[in-house]
């Protein structure tokens, strides 16, 4: 604090002996430290109170930043804070226009009005079952599995299914 060493202290040591006397030394002692203790209660309560108004200084702050916030809208200032200048936003403007993405989502909301008008007036029949990967596969093999040709005579025994020839050629007649 006074940046004062060991030797400026004993030099008010003796100093304070000689001036005030061996006798009265430890009330003056006493009443030196009380003043010291009120002068630092009264700097720390400085302090508090400086960091206190500096505190409410943020929170105003931080009040006023979240009322424009709500007043502009949470997208406003997003868009305020990270494309300042507009040139994102230019740039996503001008791919919407090259992409007609306005025409194709004027068609999607077209088709999904179609799609749920459809489905009020057929309400009453069951929708539609949506074929899975394993439906459609099985529907594909049972489609290429040559079927059985009806012979004249309805009582003949079906041909099977490999004919002799092909049994003898594997070794297995």
């Amino acid at each position: 604090m006074f940046d004062l060493g060991w030797q400026e202290f004993i030099l008010i040591a003796i100093i304070t002996v000689i001036v005030v006397g061996p006798k009265d030394l430890p009330r003056v002692v006493r009443s030196i430290s009380q003043w010291v203790r009120k002068a630092r209660s009264m700097a720390r309560e400085f302090q508090n109170s400086l960091e206190e108004v500096a505190r409410e200084a943020e929170l105003e702050d931080v009040r006023r930043e979240m009322q424009s916030i709500s007043k502009e809208g949470v997208g406003k200032s997003l868009e305020k804070q990270f494309d300042p200048d507009g040139s994102v936003r230019s740039t996503v403007e001008e791919a919407r226009k090259s992409a007609n993405t306005d025409e194709i989502e004027a068609d999607l909301k077209a088709l999904d009005s179609e799609a749920k008008s459809g489905m009020s007036k057929s309400s009453s029949a069951p929708a539609p079952a949506v074929e899975t990967a394993d439906d459609y596969a099985a529907k594909s093999v049972t489609a290429a599995t040559p079927k059985p040709v009806p012979t004249s005579d309805p009582a003949a025994e079906p041909a099977s299914p490999r004919p002799k020839a092909d049994s003898a050629a594997s070794g297995q007649g």
